[in-house]
């Protein structure tokens, strides 16, 4: 897996925002997809099935203007497809899937003056009608769906004002009513069905907001939650493996953050920052990870066909030993391992569920020398307090009772254990429900900068 730039330039005034409450963490993966057909930002998508929907938005030809177009995402084939256009042309608009059926709500028409109309489509019939209009008009608003009806909330009225609004849709009778006005007005927000509550968080009012207040349906009242870490709107949101996942976004600038917040602990924690940095984005959660289709690029304009999925790494897997200090010969790396001959650290995160009973852990190294061969290894204690002593060009992070999991080559420059052919790693590694391990991965590094031909990633501590 490819860098940009080091995550610490990235999001580096985006960094400094982190509350006390947030976990320093990273990890999870990014994976590239198939493009769609047309570049596009401020869009709405949604999941039926197989499938995935990206629904109008803005594009730059023949000019900055918005879009009917809407394309469908073949989640198996990794293929795209146009289907019926909207009745016209719209962006920053609410979309969700109700009972096999997508709701297009509200948005602009490439003029920032925000529409009440409301389409359904019909996969069957590849078909968009009519349905009952919003009360009012909106646009940069966010739609979810529960259960049967779809919650739509805040954005800016047919006045340029920015509202606080609860608009509720009941699907089975096309009747619209209002809920319990939001704490926070706002607007380019992002929300989210977690269990039986609604999360919103973030948007703008002029300046961005870390807004996180949790909307009940059944008794439609409003609690405050603790703040998103970094304020940002127009970023892309998803639920997935008990995870609220808040990707990229704006204001005051184009953000590549990724911030998870668990809502158990009750804590955010920080993840693997997007490669493509993008704000107006959509996100669907499907069985793997996370699709993240579209968005534009630099911050306000610039659309890009662009489209990535994101495993996140476990809440039970932290990533330690960064190589920050005590190098070996100056070739220190912020986010990982010591600098290699790529000009980076290499990295090692995790993806799938570390559980000794049902174990789908998935170890991945990234940013090595492209066809470098590589050892990943368990052990049992974290060296020198997390930190790590100098071992050839790296950091050596795992130590105790060592095991070697597995070797495999990197071609491209990123492999990962297991492979189909290989056992499980906590069977590798023989570990009893309720351990925790530390795991590294040493790889050979002829050019590298200390000259010692080999090298280490950074390591995770594992709570199986």
């Amino acid at each position: 897996m490819g860098r940009m730039a080091p995550r610490s330039m990235l999001s580096a005034v985006a960094g400094l925002l982190l509350s006390a409450a947030a976990l320093a963490d990273t990890g999870g993966v990014w994976r590239n997809r198939s493009p769609l057909n047309l570049a596009r930002q401020e869009v709405g998508a949604a999941r039926i099935g197989g499938f995935v929907y990206v629904v109008g938005g803005l594009v730059t030809t023949p000019s900055f203007q918005a879009t009917p177009t809407v394309e469908r995402y073949d989640i198996a084939g990794d293929a795209w497809t146009f289907v019926a256009p909207l009745p016209a042309p719209r962006d920053h608009l609410g979309l969700c899937a109700v009972g096999g059926m997508l709701y297009a709500i509200g948005g602009f028409a490439g003029d920032f003056a925000a529409r009440s109309e409301v389409w359904r489509y019909d996969p069957t019939a590849n078909a968009w009608t009519p349905r009952a209009a919003l009360p009012s008009a909106r646009g940069g608003h966010w739609a979810v769906a529960h259960q049967s009806k779809i919650y739509v909330f805040g954005g800016i009225d047919a006045a340029g004002a920015v509202r606080r609004t609860t608009f509720v849709y009941d699907t089975q009778i096309d009747l619209w009513s209002q809920g319990a006005d939001m704490p926070t007005a706002r607007e380019h927000l992002m929300a989210e069905v977690v269990g039986n509550f609604v999360h919103v968080v973030g948007g703008r009012a002029g300046a961005a907001t870390g807004a996180h207040e949790r909307y009940d349906p059944v008794n439609n009242v409003w609690q405050n939650l603790p703040p998103m870490p970094t304020p940002r709107s127009a970023a892309a949101t998803a639920f997935y493996n008990g995870q609220l996942v808040v990707m990229g976004g704006e204001v005051p600038m184009l953000f590549a953050k990724n911030e998870v917040y668990d809502p158990v602990s009750n804590l955010w924690r920080t993840q693997e920052p997007m490669p493509v940095p993008r704000h107006g984005v959509a996100a669907v959660a499907l069985d793997t990870g996370i699709f993240v289709p579209a968005g534009g690029i630099i911050q306000g304009l610039m659309p890009t066909a662009h489209a990535d999925e994101f495993r996140p790494q476990p809440a039970d897997v932290s990533s330690y030993c960064f190589c920050q200090a005590a190098t070996p010969c100056n070739n220190g790396w912020d986010d990982a391992g010591c600098r290699n001959s790529t000009g980076a650290g290499a990295e090692l995160t995790a993806i799938g569920v570390a559980d000794v009973a049902a174990d789908s852990l998935e170890l991945v190294a990234s940013a090595l020398p492209p066809g470098t061969t590589v050892l990943f290894f368990q052990g049992t204690t974290q060296v020198n307090g997390g930190a790590g002593l100098p071992f050839q060009d790296g950091l050596r992070c795992a130590s105790g009772i060592v095991t070697r999991i597995g070797m495999h080559a990197a071609p491209t420059g990123t492999t990962s254990y297991p492979r189909p052919s290989d056992a499980p790693v906590s069977v590798r590694g023989a570990v009893p429900a309720g351990a925790t391990r530390m795991y590294q991965v040493w790889y050979r590094n002829l050019a590298g900068p200390c000259g010692t031909g080999s090298n280490l990633t950074s390591a995770l501590q594992v709570v199986w």
